[in-house]
């Protein structure tokens, strides 16, 4: 809400991991995002023994323009921003990839 209160711009964005085929059945949901009750030290393991991690930063063209004034119905209206980015149905500048 601070940077609604100063007018400043927000621009919604996401991150998305996905594998090369060199990890054969290993997959970006259950070897890369950490969730659940897992227990993180194994998961770390399973992780760091991955090869060719793909992460794509996709980020907005142009900022939301919030119309609620809540933190509730401005989280609402990001996530939306944030749906409809993932889609194809707002705009977006240049994906940002990294293999490593």
């Amino acid at each position: 809400m601070e940077a609604l209160a100063d007018e400043q711009p927000v621009t919604a964005a996401y991150l998305q991991y996905s594998l090369t085929e060199e990890n054969g059945r290993r997959t970006a949901e259950d070897d890369v995002a950490y969730w659940g009750e897992r227990p993180m030290l194994p998961h770390i393991f399973r992780f760091l023994a991955l090869r060719g991690v793909v992460a794509e930063v996709t980020i907005a063209s142009v900022p939301i323009r919030f119309t609620a004034g809540t933190r509730k119905l401005v989280a609402a209206e990001a996530r939306r921003a944030v749906c409809l980015l993932r889609e194809g149905r707002l705009a977006k500048a240049d994906s940002l990839e990294r293999v490593g």
